[in-house]
């Protein structure tokens, strides 16, 4: 039996993280390595039946105390890339500007367990970075490759998702994208709650978890009162775009049927359900508009019109806009502003393409995941056999947000009225068709000889060899 490195990536939100993780995947596998991709949940039972001890387990971000135990039990090296810590991030602390605002996230989404046991930290952007140094042991290994999901920006990897822009291009015409980031559409309380009762289940102290949780409870609010300034603006333009469609694609974490309750008298608006890749819609639209969510980074690296959607009048803007992506966008406010922003479009005006620190800082000549892959040869890493047989328990999808609301003495009827409130992170599971398709795709633009095998462990875990 062959001995190979073992990489495991654990997947939070599908949608998100699925294609740029497949890519890495492929190129891990040049340098011989074997690969498991899962839920965080069949990770952790996946390594914890492992007879040997090898391997690099990439975290997310923060992690309990009890599985960080197991992976440094387990494995060679215990890595993060935190796909939160994204240059994109909204601040949600007044008073704090982003460098300080970046280090008080890492401070709260890394225990002191955490840094204790971290072998290496990936960052996105020099804040970040900056940040990392401050918070983390300097001894650590603290590496800029950049984001992974920006390799699939590069123009040869952008036929990945040609297939499905045709088709998407076809179905819905001439369109603008609305990508949806206000996550509370209605019931900002609930969201609030919950988030308050996961703050105070994790590993962060009670002093961060009493500030966190007065802060997020601020931004909900805040997003809230976008989104009912957003349903107003809708209603005053909907006779602007008569040749033209708007395709809204919620947040995975946002209630699409109640997007489709509030819409269902414009003519001129679609829902899109967020269950795949997003790269290409906006490879399909005419143009690009958004509320601060990270989508508006991939917008202006591939060039499209990129309108940044916000409610001038809010006294909280100075907090949350994301200051840095708004340079680089037009500013939408009202209908006027709308029309201003169709007209340059219609005109294929390139004034939109301001130079930013986005686009240019893009152009690097090594691909993110050839950056990490490079970090990961300086490692020593024990070779492992396939693992054969897995006994992987199945969980309950709604498992955490069951939990709390019987922790708060809700009845059956109330669980499965909120339960659509909360995301459903892997929906249909981690499937080896689909991690397939990417994989294919992958070869075929790369004149890959020998095909990827890939093997369904559980629903939600597969092995790429």
């Amino acid at each position: 039996m062959k001995l190979k490195k073992n990489l495991y990536l654990p997947i939070e939100i599908k949608v998100r993280e699925i294609p740029h993780k497949v890519y890495l995947s492929y190129e891990a596998l040049k340098k011989n390595y074997r690969i498991y991709i899962g839920s965080k949940s069949d990770l952790f039972q996946l390594i914890a039946q492992k007879k040997s001890r090898g391997g690099i387990f990439m975290a997310k971000g923060s992690i309990s105390s009890t599985t960080i135990d197991l992976i440094k039990k387990k494995c060679d090296v215990f890595c993060i890339f935190d796909e939160e810590m994204n240059r994109s991030m909204q601040n949600y602390v007044p008073g704090l500007s982003m460098l300080d605002f970046y280090k008080y996230m890492l401070k709260t989404r890394l225990t002191s367990i955490n840094i204790k046991h971290l072998d290496k930290y990936y960052c996105f952007n020099n804040h970040i970075l900056k940040s990392a140094k401050i918070i983390l042991n300097k001894k650590k290994n603290i590496l800029l490759p950049g984001h992974l999901k920006e390799d699939l920006l590069k123009k040869k990897n952008l036929l990945i998702f040609e297939r499905n822009r045709k088709k998407i291009k076809s179905k819905y015409g001439e369109f603008i994208l609305f990508n949806s980031d206000f996550l509370a559409l209605y019931d900002p309380d609930f969201h609030i709650s919950y988030n308050e009762k996961m703050l105070k289940e994790s590993n962060i102290s009670k002093k961060i978890t009493k500030i966190d949780v007065k802060n997020v409870a601020t931004q909900i609010k805040y997003k809230h009162r976008n989104f009912l300034y957003f349903m107003n603006f809708l209603e005053k333009i909907k006779n602007k775009m008569k040749n033209l469609k708007m395709i809204i694609r919620p947040h995975p974490r946002e209630d699409i049927d109640y997007w489709k309750k509030i819409t269902k008298n414009f003519n001129n608006i679609e829902i899109v359900n967020p269950i795949d890749d997003v790269t290409p819609y906006i490879l399909a639209s005419k143009g690009v508009m958004h509320n601060g969510c990270s989508t508006a980074i991939s917008s202006l690296i591939i060039g499209k019109p990129t309108a940044y959607f916000i409610n001038k009048d809010d006294i909280s803007n100075e907090t949350h806009i994301q200051k840095d992506i708004l340079k680089s966008c037009i500013e939408v406010n009202n209908p006027g502003d709308f029309d201003k922003w169709l007209i340059s479009i219609k005109k294929n005006s390139k004034k939109y393409l301001k130079k930013n620190k986005y686009i240019v800082g893009f152009n690097k000549m090594n691909l993110s995941s050839e950056i990490i892959l490079k970090d990961f040869d300086k490692d020593k890493v024990n070779l492992e056999p396939k693992i054969e047989s897995t006994k992987i328990e199945k969980k309950n999808k709604f498992y955490r947000l069951t939990k709390y609301l019987l922790s708060e003495k809700l009845s059956l009827k109330n669980i499965w009225k909120n339960s659509y409130k909360m995301p459903i992170k892997i929906p249909g599971g981690i499937k080896k068709q689909e991690v397939e398709k990417y994989l294919r795709g992958f070869e075929k633009i790369y004149g890959t000889n020998n095909k990827a095998k890939v093997r369904q462990l559980s629903d939600n875990l597969i092995e790429i060899s």
